[in-house]
């Protein structure tokens, strides 16, 4: 079946679906899909998590995220399925600057934006 027809979630009108819920949302060429983990779930052991350069990133992300843009990127990881014995990057995070230290602090009031801590 080319387009399968997706459940019906059990939640009305979330922006997001809760962590500990047993569905999530996947992203493939710009468009979501929720997903149930009945149809095959997130097994951490067939997965590997490696910094990724900015070129393999910036494709990936335009190539799929709803946006179709690169964000200003300081440090780019990537998920790479490796159940088959060849990894295969299945997905990207990327962690930048924000514009304003207000980003952070409105949701974090204690955070100090760039801030250094001895430990």
């Amino acid at each position: 079946m080319l387009n399968p027809v997706q459940d019906t979630l059990p939640f009305d009108d979330l922006a997001e679906i809760p962590n500990a819920s047993d569905w999530c949302q996947r992203w493939q060429g710009r468009r979501h899909s929720f997903r149930h983990v009945s149809e095959g779930g997130f097994d951490a052991r067939r997965y590997a998590v490696e910094a990724v350069p900015e070129k393999e990133a910036k494709e990936f992300v335009v190539g799929h995220h709803y946006s179709g843009s690169f964000p200003s990127a300081r440090f780019r990881f990537g998920l790479y399925d490796i159940g088959t014995g060849e990894a295969r990057l299945c997905g990207v995070a990327v962690f930048g600057v924000p514009m304003r230290a207000a980003v952070l602090t409105l949701p974090l009031p204690d955070l100090q934006p760039s801030a250094h801590h001895s430990h």
